[in-house]
Formats: structure tokens, C-alpha cells, sequence
């Protein structure tokens, strides 16, 4: 479990919209994407395997644990991603409620 002491760590480094889940396997962190990772994201899930893009999207969000930890979780529990990516598109403004109207 994380401290408070690497939790302001933490938001100091990447912001302070971050995401956290206490795995089975260890702790881990994501930040939101920036536009351009958000961007390529869709793109890659409109022409590539959408599995791939959200790996790719996962990868490039994530800040702890380290890249190697990180792969050794995923070889592990692969289906991981999945539930990553849907809190990174969270983070990114998906849940927005958003409401228009015809003007």
C-alpha cells in the first residue's frame, strides 16, 4: 500500500489527477494521457488490434511500478490492461457528464 508521503510524491511529479489500484500483484499508478497519447489511442484502435492500443495507452500512462515491474505484472495478469485502460479514458474525461442542446 502506498503512504501519504509517496502519494504527494507521486502528484508533485505527475499531477494531481492520478489513478491508483492496489493489485495482487503490487501497487500501481496511472496518470491521465496527454491529448496526443489520447489521440493515438483511437486512432491505433481504429486500424490496429484494440488490445495493442491499449497497451500502448497503458504503458505510457503508467508511473509506478517501474517499466520492467510493470511487464512482469502484465505477463502475468494480461487481462490487467483492460481494466487499466477503462480508468486512464476515466482519467482522460470519459465519464464527463456532458449535456447539448440544439441551439
Amino acid at each position: 500500500m502506498l503512504t501519504d508521503d509517496q502519494i504527494r510524491e507521486l502528484k508533485a511529479k505527475h499531477g494531481p489527477k492520478l489513478a491508483h489500484f492496489a493489485t495482487e500483484l503490487g501497487d500501481v499508478v496511472f496518470r491521465p494521457p496527454t491529448r496526443a497519447e489520447f489521440e493515438r489511442f483511437v486512432d491505433e484502435g481504429q486500424t490496429a488490434s484494440k488490445a495493442g492500443a491499449m497497451t500502448t495507452l497503458v504503458r505510457s500512462c503508467v508511473v509506478l511500478p517501474t517499466p520492467a515491474e510493470f511487464e512482469q505484472m502484465l505477463d502475468r495478469q494480461p487481462a490487467y490492461v483492460l481494466k487499466f485502460a477503462i480508468k486512464i479514458q476515466d482519467l482522460a474525461g470519459n465519464k464527463a457528464q456532458l449535456e447539448g442542446k440544439e441551439l
